[in-house]
């Protein structure tokens, strides 16, 4: 022991010992206030020390822990207090006593009835003593305990929906140069379980043309630091059966404190049949369903760059354009099977008679088009199309039909005929137009001088819409006449115009504006009405007319309700339908709308008004028509009728056509006598009614009462006497 100077130890001396005192009573006051629970029993396992927060996790009141009790007394006040159904059953009161009484240092945890959990630290000192913290650890427990749950939750989250997925998962650690594959993996590369993960493995598997791209992704998640994932899209060839599938694949690379890179997780799904899902709806968007051919929008982007690149290549490019010739007819008489096999084995044998290099489209319903590359000349164009044309000819046959490929070409020039796509596609269809007017089965290339064909086209148009406008479309009538008698039984009325100068025009000089829908509407519709309006005042002034025809076009029926506008008509104006015929042409049973003819002609022919079929023996299946729909007259075309005293063949299909009206009880009415030869020859045929220059040119309106007026138009001059002269008018 330390002495002073006095001799006496300075640890005796007063003040050192009320500074120790002092400092033993802060010792023990900020032991009492730590929030932990303290104590400390000594070797004899006899308490030393304690705090309130002790007490409290034992469940006891402090002053029950006064110093030199025993962990067994201890023990045995836990236990009068039921504390020890409190204990985990693994621990009990070997473990509480073991914990109480001391023994090795190490960590364990004490779970109280109320819930609340504390964590014990204890050690053994050099001196024997053991001393023991208890911190109350619920609140972390909890956390850690609902961490781990939601842990679990998401792992097994993952796990279902990477199931779900179908994805197979590749895990590699870069650390360890290991590899995992999943169950699902292994299914889609087609791989057993036994065969060992390994890259090698792997990449034989890929198809040699991704191979090196799939691999150069791989070193690079691997390698730079910078790139933390990938995809890539590769085809297999499975392992199990060698079929070829598309694999999508997805890698994440996952980083450590210590390394640049932990691990590579990749997950694979096979999307083959999505892949040709895909395939099939891009194929579908730029393709035609029917034929398999190149649609519209697929050959007007191969269209723009074959011009790009022949530009570049200062090469020309040829564009057909082709019209399969009268597929309506085709399409409507025979039906629409028949005319889906047309557009089959039109289209097959266009592809055969092209080359390799070309591009075959379908534009339209029974429109194709042809981009020839790398052409030299127009006369390579010419060629080509010509060709064609040869390899389209021959007939086939469909259900007992007979069917040809006659199809009718409009050529262009790349850069003569035009330097964009939109030029070139209308000189190409201004040639197509040509070809057809030149009588079908023919191809055309573009010549300048076809635009002036287009400008009298728009020229005509113009000219129908301003007589249109300005009310200046009126009908003129051309009498009918029996050939026995001179009487006009009849009136045709045909379309003229009047000029703003008021000069009259024929209709010839409206021509193309009949092709064109709505103007052909507006006339027809303003022929009709100025009719009606003449034969009611006809009437009301106590003519006597029998009745006036009227020509429909098959633009009328494109309508479905053009019966009902003309009995509407006639109702309103207060006249009978007997005095009203409807001449129609068989182009009209075959084109756009015929499904509307046959109800419209049932309907007006019920209601009274009479039915003509105009230029017979021009069209299509005439003898099936007249079975088919209600006919009262029919017209012999004036073709037959104006050679018919030099032609054997004309006359034998007049007397046919007059025999087969006879014995079908059809009116026959021959049009065009010019001559009176031709009169005398028709009534020695037993033809009923005429029509034509001899007996008199169509007249206005103002002049129909006079010629009803006469009795007859009769005692024919001379057969000799000039076309056009008329016969003498006889009044009544």
């Amino acid at each position: 022991m330390r002495q002073d100077d006095g001799g006496q130890p300075a640890d005796d001396r007063p003040e050192d010992q009320e500074h120790a005192r002092a400092r033993l009573a802060q010792l023990t006051t900020a032991i009492e206030h730590m929030r932990q629970g303290l104590c400390m029993y000594d070797e004899q396992g006899r308490l030393v020390l304690s705090n309130r927060a002790y007490a409290t996790a034992l469940g006891l009141h402090p002053g029950e822990l006064r110093p030199g009790i025993t962990g067994r007394e201890v023990l045995a006040a836990m236990r009068a207090k039921g504390f020890q159904a409190h204990l985990p059953p693994a621990e009990r009161e070997e473990q509480l006593s073991r914990m109480l009484r001391g023994g090795d240092g190490g960590e364990s945890n004490l779970e109280r009835a109320d819930g609340q959990t504390f964590a014990i630290r204890h050690c053994r000192t050099d001196q024997g003593h053991w001393i023991a913290t208890y911190e109350d650890v619920t609140h972390s427990l909890s956390v850690q305990r609902r961490t781990a749950t939601e842990l679990k939750e998401s792992e097994e989250r993952f796990r279902l929906a990477v199931e779900v997925a179908g994805l197979g998962v590749w895990d590699y650690d870069t650390l360890l140069v290991s590899r995992k594959w999943s169950g699902r993996l292994r299914e889609i590369f087609g791989l057993e379980d036994a065969i060992e993960p390994s890259l090698d493995t792997a990449l034989a598997l890929v198809h040699a043309d991704d191979r090196a791209a799939f691999l150069r992704q791989l070193q690079t998640i691997r390698d730079d630091a910078a790139c933390a994932r990938f995809e890539a899209s590769v085809r297999i060839h499975r392992a199990s059966d060698g079929q070829l599938r598309w694999i999508t694949m997805n890698g994440w690379k996952t980083f450590k404190a210590d390394c640049p890179m932990g691990r590579i997780i990749m997950t694979a799904r096979d999307v083959t049949d999505e892949k040709l899902a895909e395939e099939r709806i891009l194929w579908s968007a730029a393709h035609d369903a029917l034929t398999g051919l190149a649609n519209r929008s697929c050959f007007q982007a191969e269209l723009q760059l074959a011009l790009q690149t022949a530009s570049q290549e200062a090469e020309a490019v040829g564009l057909l354009l082709l019209d399969i010739d009268r597929f309506k007819q085709i399409n409507d008489t025979l039906g629409h099977d028949a005319g889906d096999r047309l557009l089959e084995v039109f289209a097959a044998r266009l592809r055969a008679a092209v080359r390799s290099e070309d591009t075959v489209a379908r534009i339209g319903g029974d429109e194709f088009a042809v981009i020839l590359r790398q052409v030299s000349s127009r006369h390579d164009v010419a060629g080509l199309a010509n060709c064609i044309l040869e390899r389209l000819v021959k007939p086939f046959t469909h259900n007992g039909a007979v069917l040809d490929c006659r199809a009718s070409i409009g050529a262009a020039l790349f850069p003569a005929h035009g330097r964009s796509a939109v030029e070139l596609m209308k000189h190409a269809d201004l040639a197509l137009y040509a070809s057809k007017a030149a009588g079908r089965g023919t191809s055309m290339l573009f010549d300048p001088a076809m635009k002036s064909q287009v400008r009298r086209r728009d020229l005509m148009i113009r000219r129908a819409r301003d007589a249109l406008d300005g009310d200046r479309v009126l009908p003129y009538y051309q009498p009918k006449v029996d050939l026995r008698t001179g009487a006009v039984i009849g009136l045709e009325a045909l379309l003229r115009w009047r000029s703003r100068h008021g000069r009259v025009g024929e209709p010839g000089a409206l021509g193309y504006a009949f092709e064109d829908l709505e103007v052909a509407n507006a006339l027809s519709d303003r022929m009709i009405a100025r009719v009606i309006a003449d034969l009611r005042c006809w009437l009301a002034g106590g003519v006597a007319v029998d009745h006036v025809a009227v020509n429909a076009s098959a633009a009328e029926f494109r309508r479905d309700d053009f019966a009902e506008r003309v009995l509407d008509r006639l109702a309103r104006a207060g006249i009978a339908a007997r005095h009203f015929e409807i001449e129609v042409t068989e182009t009209v049973f075959v084109g756009r709308g015929a499904e509307n003819v046959q109800r419209a002609l049932d309907l007006l022919s019920r209601e009274g008004v009479r039915i003509a079929l105009d230029h017979f023996g021009t069209g299509y299946a005439s003898l099936r028509h007249l079975k088919q729909f209600p006919v009262d007259t029919i017209k012999i075309d004036r073709s037959f009728v104006r050679d018919m005293d030099e032609n054997v063949g004309d006359e034998a299909i007049i007397r046919a056509v007059i025999n087969l009206g006879r014995a079908l009880g059809i009116k026959v009415v021959a049009e065009g006598i010019e001559r009176g030869a031709q009169a005398d020859r028709l009534v020695g045929l037993d033809c009923d009614l005429g029509q034509g220059f001899l007996f008199s040119k169509a007249v206005p309106s103002s002049r129909v009462p006079a010629l009803l007026a006469c009795k007859s138009l009769m005692a024919r001059a001379p057969s000799d006497r000039p076309v056009g002269q008329g016969l003498r008018l006889v009044a009544s």
